[in-house]
């Protein structure tokens, strides 16, 4: 007769706490023994759990070994998710580790987690065709009233080393002189039409009612048909070689890798250097490959920074219009979820404070605004949050 699933879980658990009476267990490495444990207690057992599960077999035995790893785990090392050596073990691993703060209270949620654990090889992902160096990017400006910036940022897209590119301006029903603007830059190209030389181009589209910054993309992304997608907000900067190097790393990454993202740099108004995002004290392992866990505690990933496969938001969604803020941050958890990310470790995009954004904090309009958008974004992402043992409440929503 084969031994329960519960009785396996108990003689695993047993196992450790025998091995930690050996004379040398207190010399090891902690996170070698904690990986090790999870390993063995959580990993080993869930994937033949999981094949049995496929072969026909659902018991209330497996639901009570589920119960029983999870209050270890949540006991003993509540805090997994910050082991580096986890995340190497990579993106099926690390979804099944969440077992241990997932909801899974009846043979149904069981069998629906492990239905949705990402297949054994990472690298088979769910996109069939392949980026390549050369394809035609669309590079999306939201813009509301910046007649007096957009276009140091027009030129810094326009500037790109990358020849394939369209820059696609949604403006968001602005009522000052910034369609005026555009129009004059695209007039000063009218010689060339509309390229200038190297195969760029500028569309202008514009939005009768407000509908947000979400919206404002929302609607250049649907009239792209691009299969690649970059940001650049009116008021920043793109580096001269982002666009080039961000889609090179995608298009030699995995088949699975649905965005790459780069370091920025972030200004004050006056222009003076104030960090780095994300921070440079992040391993390098959390900022590649499956970085959902990390990317649900701390918003690392600037929105603008991203450059995206288009077909992969068939799957995910457009930005959030209920988002006022955050909507990158959820896009870009939305994305992380079912793909990898390739980060470029390179400056390569400058942020700049505006003297609106820092009256409107000073007013209190932004954490009005924040209290409202954090209402819907935990809705959306606190279970995530707590699958990997996150609090949603320490989370850290500004770029960090």
């Amino acid at each position: 007769m084969s031994v329960s699933y519960t009785q396996q879980t108990k003689n695993r658990l047993d196992a450790f706490v025998k091995s930690t009476k050996d004379p040398d267990f207190s010399l090891r490495n902690e996170k070698e023994i904690e990986a090790e444990f999870l390993a063995s207690f959580v990993i080993d057992t869930v994937k033949k759990m999981n094949n049995d599960v496929v072969a026909g077999e659902l018991s209330s035995d497996m639901l009570e070994a589920i119960r029983l790893i999870s209050e270890t785990v949540r006991g003993v090392f509540p805090y997994w998710a910050d082991n580096d050596i986890l995340y190497k073990r990579g993106r099926r691993d690390m979804a099944i580790l969440s077992v241990t703060g997932s909801d899974i209270e009846t043979l149904q949620s069981l069998k629906t987690f492990l239905g949705e654990l990402p297949d054994e090889d990472e690298n088979e992902g769910k996109i069939s065709k392949p980026i390549t160096y050369g394809d035609r990017v669309s590079v999306i400006m939201p813009t509301y009233n910046r007649g007096d910036r957009i276009r140091n940022a027009i030129e810094s897209v326009m500037a790109q080393t990358y020849e394939n590119l369209e820059l696609l301006i949604s403006d968001d029903g602005s009522k000052d002189n910034t369609e005026e603007v555009v129009m004059s830059i695209m007039d000063d190209m009218a010689s060339e039409s509309h390229i200038d030389g190297k195969g760029k181009c500028i569309r202008y589209i514009k939005n009768e009612i407000n509908k947000g910054t979400s919206g404002a993309k929302n609607a250049a992304i649907a009239v792209s048909d691009s299969p690649i997608l970059a940001f650049c907000d009116d008021d920043d900067l793109c580096r001269p070689q982002k666009i080039e190097k961000q889609v090179k790393a995608l298009a030699d990454a995995s088949l699975n890798t649905g965005f790459s993202y780069c370091e920025v740099e972030y200004h004050r108004a006056d222009g003076k250097t104030l960090y780095h995002i994300p921070r440079r004290d992040i391993p390098m392992v959390r900022k590649n490959g499956f970085i959902y866990p990390e990317l649900l505690r701390r918003n690392f990933v600037d929105g603008p920074s991203m450059v995206i496969r288009r077909d992969v938001l068939g799957e995910i969604g457009f930005f959030d219009e209920r988002l006022t803020i955050f909507e990158d941050w959820d896009m870009a958890l939305r994305l992380s979820k079912h793909y990898d990310a390739v980060f470029v470790d390179e400056t390569l995009y400058d942020y700049y404070e505006t003297a609106e954004s820092l009256t409107s904090k000073k007013e209190g309009s932004y954490n009005e605004k924040t209290a409202r958008a954090l209402h819907t974004f935990f809705e959306k992402h606190a279970n995530g949050m707590k699958a990997y043992g996150f609090n949603p409440e320490e989370s850290e929503g500004i770029p960090t």
